[in-house]
């Protein structure tokens, strides 16, 4: 038996870059780049069974802060997200930093995407389609019950336009129609 070793990084190339290598790959993942992605990482190709693993892996806390991104709808501060998902800062046995580095992972990888909107830190989902999958994951008494803590918390905020209708937004969302018609109207 002759021990032939690894390829170098150009005999790599050339295996990747093969026809049969090439139909495989897009067989498996369809050519979705979040799907090579994860081929690549060696995690599931399928966008629903990925989400469930990283979620999995998170802690009671972030994955409480990723539900409440979830039902936000919009980039949403680290504080809001904590109020919205009944999480108090003080409570939290990890930093609020290491929850939110947990969530974005420390490459800029991983579930959220952070911007900064007027001097403030905001989060969102790095992917939409995973906001909209754990959207869809959460029960329907949960994902209301959540709709109705942001249409709460957004009470709280300054009126403006953006607000008015992510008011709306949520009490629809939430379920409470008659509240949704009536700032439905003071949001035009």
């Amino acid at each position: 038996i002759v021990d032939q070793g690894g390829l170098d990084a150009e005999g790599v190339r050339e295996f990747l870059a093969s026809e049969d290598v090439v139909r495989r790959i897009v067989d498996r993942t369809g050519g979705n780049p979040d799907a090579l992605d994860a081929l690549v990482r060696g995690a599931p190709v399928d966008a629903r069974e990925r989400l469930a693993l990283e979620l999995n892996a998170l802690s009671p806390p972030a994955r409480r802060l990723a539900q409440a991104l979830a039902v936000s709808n919009r980039p949403s501060s680290p504080d809001l997200l904590l109020r919205v998902a009944g999480l108090e800062a003080t409570a939290l046995a990890s930093p609020v930093g290491a929850v939110v580095n947990e969530l974005g992972g420390e490459s800029g990888g991983g579930l959220l995407s952070r911007t900064i909107v007027d001097g403030e830190l905001r989060l969102q989902f790095a992917r939409s389609s995973d906001r909209q999958m754990l959207h869809e994951r959460l029960g329907d008494a949960e994902r209301r019950g959540l709709h109705a803590e942001m249409l709460d918390r957004l009470v709280e905020e300054p009126n403006g336009g953006l607000v008015a209708w992510d008011r709306a937004y949520h009490a629809i969302r939430s379920g409470d129609a008659a509240r949704a018609i009536e700032l439905a109207i003071e949001a035009v």
